[in-house]
């Protein structure tokens, strides 16, 4: 699944900043300049209408929503009743009725700067959740570290399991066909590095299977494949494995990746802008798969052999009355290898929003900004 968060700052600049799922802990900026024209506030309404064609559902669900979408750092629901929300300051919250109502079974609020990163389910009943310090890790001060807790009754209790102190933080964790856990692990010192861990008895002991320089950015999982990018000094690197890390390729340089999605053969990398890049699982063939202008994507949903959902930001062209550009949130779907694109677009979402989604099959899911959005393709 795919690690993702992304928000929208103030405008002309559209700034996103990225957190793990939906999960990240760097900022890009997206330039906007265009040809606008000025809207009273009065007329930035954030209205969902019932949508549907032939093809593809849009409803909003009803949702008591415990926190605004600007302190959320995650969301995963692993079906359509049962989903969890992590966030910024270490609070976990579940639903059991597809977000109408949310309870709090877990509070990491000892520190307000814990944040929740990731969250893995092998069944419905087993589940492990990684979080952890990225300011101070950043900042070289991190008192509090890494931390995974884990769950037999799929997410009504919780208990710490392991706890690694220092200049680090856990952003991913995933069960593999073969029984093993993989947690991923950023670490800093006199330099960032990555590092992946391995457990072959859930998670009581760890080995060290792979590592590698710079600072985390996107990571993703799809059954044993893993795929994840890192920023070192000079460029913005990609790393993937097929076998559950046992082996890896690896390709530099390929630009900032707001998004990473592992879909059939290969890996879907977003740049901020436009396209949407192609990766080969040996990571050596690297093409445009896709162009959007004046977009940047946030999400990527496979749907099928040559079908995809995307969720991508941008402007329509107009500012509000104190000069900032109106963000607007498309929801676009292709049949086609991404040919071409339909559209349903959003209007008037707040300022300083974020975007977080969570497929639990091939076909529906859950997109959360300022409201819940249940979606279904046909």
């Amino acid at each position: 699944m795919q690690r993702n968060l992304l928000a929208i700052g103030k405008l002309p600049l559209i700034a996103m900043r990225f957190l793990t799922v939906s999960k990240t802990v760097f900022g890009i900026v997206a330039l906007m300049w265009l040809s606008c024209t000025r809207v009273e506030k009065e007329e930035l309404v954030f209205q969902v209408l019932p949508f549907e064609n032939e093809v593809f559902s849009i409803e909003e669900v009803d949702a008591d929503l415990p926190l605004s979408s600007s302190a959320i750092s995650m969301i995963e629901f692993i079906n359509r009743d049962v989903g969890f929300l992590g966030s910024l300051n270490g609070e976990l919250f579940r639903t059991d009725d597809g977000g109408k109502h949310w309870t709090k079974p877990f509070d990491f609020s000892r520190t307000s700067r814990f944040q929740i990163f990731d969250l893995c389910f092998t069944d419905d009943k087993h589940g492990f959740l990684a979080g952890g310090l990225p300011q101070f890790a950043m900042s070289g001060k991190d008192p509090f570290g890494g931390i995974l807790i884990e769950t037999f009754d799929g997410g009504k209790t919780w208990k710490e399991i392991y706890h690694q102190t220092g200049l680090r933080f856990f952003y991913g964790v995933s069960a593999l066909s073969d029984g093993r856990l993989i947690l991923c692990s950023n670490e800093s010192g006199n330099e960032y590095r990555q590092w992946i861990r391995e457990s072959s008895d859930t998670g009581k002991t760890w080995n060290s299977l792979f590592d590698f320089p710079g600072f985390f950015s996107k990571c993703d999982f799809k059954g044993d494949s893993i795929a994840i990018t890192s920023i070192d000094d000079i460029s913005n690197n990609i790393y993937l494995s097929t076998d559950g890390g046992r082996s890896w390729n690896n390709r530099e340089n390929i630009g900032f990746s707001s998004t990473l999605k592992w879909a059939d053969e290969m890996c879907l990398a977003s740049q901020p802008g436009t396209t949407v890049l192609n990766i080969s699982p040996d990571a050596q063939n690297i093409h445009t798969f896709a162009r959007l202008n004046e977009l940047s994507v946030l999400s990527i949903q496979p749907f099928g052999i040559s079908s995809y959902l995307l969720i991508a930001v941008g402007s329509d062209g107009n500012f509000d009355i104190e000069g900032n550009l109106i963000p607007v949130l498309k929801i676009l779907w292709t049949r086609d290898n991404m040919q071409t694109f339909d559209a349903h677009v959003f209007k008037g979402i707040p300022l300083n929003f974020q975007v977080v989604s969570s497929f639990y099959s091939k076909k529906e899911g859950y997109i959360l900004s300022d409201k819940l959005l249940w979606c279904k393709m046909k």
